[in-house]
């Protein structure tokens, strides 16, 4: 199914609605570069949690998958920082 018809619409915003949130109380962002997660810590590589995902999104029927969570980011590239 298609979001419209679903009846929903995404807009595009003229201000991240975040930031106005935040606003002066928003803490630095991190200044430290990513650094790779040695395979021996991360336990497999990106290739092979990638692999994994396209493999477990073909068996439900997915087509695509949006990773926004940093956290999620980080795992599925094995990146720390």
């Amino acid at each position: 199914e298609t979001l419209a018809e679903k009846s929903i619409e995404l807009v595009c915003v003229e201000s991240n609605p975040v930031d106005r949130v935040w606003g002066e109380a928003r803490p630095p962002l991190p200044a430290a570069p990513l650094r790779v997660h040695k395979l021996e810590h991360a336990g497999i590589s990106v290739e092979q949690k990638l692999e994994a995902l396209r493999q477990e999104m073909r068996a439900k029927g997915c087509a695509a998958l949006v990773v926004a969570a940093l956290d999620q980011v980080a795992w599925c590239l094995n990146v720390r920082g």
